[in-house]
Parts: structure tokens; C-alpha cells; sequence
């Protein structure tokens, strides 16, 4: 049984088209907005396969897709639902800031390079700055993380934790890809 208004034909929390799939309940999806930007005109941002670019409006639109999504697996009450929905979006919210900040300190790192010499001590201070933000992010995405946990029973942050087992790599929080032949 699929929850209202989720594709049909998809498995629980699939990996389709997101780069966070199950994590974008709790954690990383937060975290995309740093990642989000416009794709080519032709494709309004939407992501391809081995490319994730995401516009914003694409983040929030998978970010309640898998939300919705994981809630229906763990059988999430509607006041469930509707708190953990509220802390992924304040999240949502707050990256979307510190991604105006990434996209400036990207723009500085390209007049550097674009310049006659390079300035080194610029550098260093936007890879600062890029430090600073990937804490705070991180800070922001545990924050939602506890705050969503806090909502759920211990048995459903167990389903969830099973969920994530689920996706190799998925956010970090899984096993990452297998072994191939011949990698070392």
C-alpha cells in the first residue's frame, strides 16, 4: 500500500533520482540545499542520473517526497507527521541560507582564479569561510536530526535505523558501496 500521493510502482524510500534517499527524512536532504542549483534551461534544474543538481524547488519537492515516505513506513501518526514535516522544512530553511553563502564564496573562489596572480591568502580565507559553513551545516542537520528523532517512538527510530541500513552509503549513514573486483 502506497501513501497518498507517491508514485506508484516505487518501493519504500527509493533511490531513484536523490542522492540522500532515506536520510532526507532525518538528516542529509537539509543538507541538499547546499548542493541545490538551477540546471540547464532545458531541464529546470531536475536531476539525471549521475547528476544531482537540484533547484530549490526540486530539494523541498524531494525532501517531502521521502519525509512523507518514511513516515508512511514507520506508521507515523498524523501529529507525527506533522511535527517531524515542520522540522525538516525549518531545516530546509536554514540551509537554504547558508547555500546563498557557499554560492558567494564560490563566485570569490572563481575571481581568484580568474585573475592575474593568484592570491593565496584569499584562498585560504574562503576555505575558511567553506569550513565554517560545512560546520554550521552539519550543526543544523544534527539539530534536525535529534529534533525529528525526539518525535519518533524508539521502535520507530529502530525502522528508520533499519531503513537506512538498507541504502549503501545513503548520506553516510550506510555500509557504503560493496567491494568491487579488482578496486582496491
Amino acid at each position: 500500500m502506497q501513501p497518498p500521493g507517491l508514485p506508484g510502482g516505487r518501493g519504500a524510500l527509493s533511490a531513484d533520482c536523490s542522492p540522500v534517499a532515506p536520510t532526507v527524512v532525518l538528516a542529509l536532504t537539509v543538507g541538499a540545499p547546499l548542493q541545490a542549483e538551477e540546471g540547464p534551461e532545458d531541464d529546470g534544474g531536475r536531476c539525471r542520473h549521475g547528476d544531482h543538481r537540484m533547484n530549490p524547488e526540486a530539494v523541498r519537492a524531494r525532501a517531502e517526497f521521502a519525509t512523507d515516505q518514511a513516515l508512511f513506513e514507520v506508521r507515523a501518526t498524523d501529529d507525527q507527521r506533522t511535527r517531524v514535516r515542520q522540522i525538516v522544512f525549518a531545516a530546509l530553511d536554514d540551509m537554504g541560507r547558508l547555500r546563498e553563502s557557499h554560492a558567494a564564496n564560490r563566485e570569490a573562489v572563481m575571481a581568484v582564479l580568474e585573475a592575474t596572480t593568484v592570491d593565496r591568502a584569499r584562498l585560504e580565507s574562503l576555505r575558511q569561510a567553506e569550513m565554517a559553513l560545512a560546520d554550521q551545516a552539519s550543526q543544523r542537520v544534527t539539530r534536525a536530526l535529534a529534533d525529528a528523532a525526539d518525535v519518533l517512538s524508539p521502535e520507530q527510530r529502530r525502522e528508520i535505523a533499519g531503513l537506512l541500513r538498507r541504502f549503501p552509503g545513503a548520506g553516510g549513514f550506510g555500509p557504503g558501496m560493496p567491494d568491487r573486483p579488482g578496486r582496491s
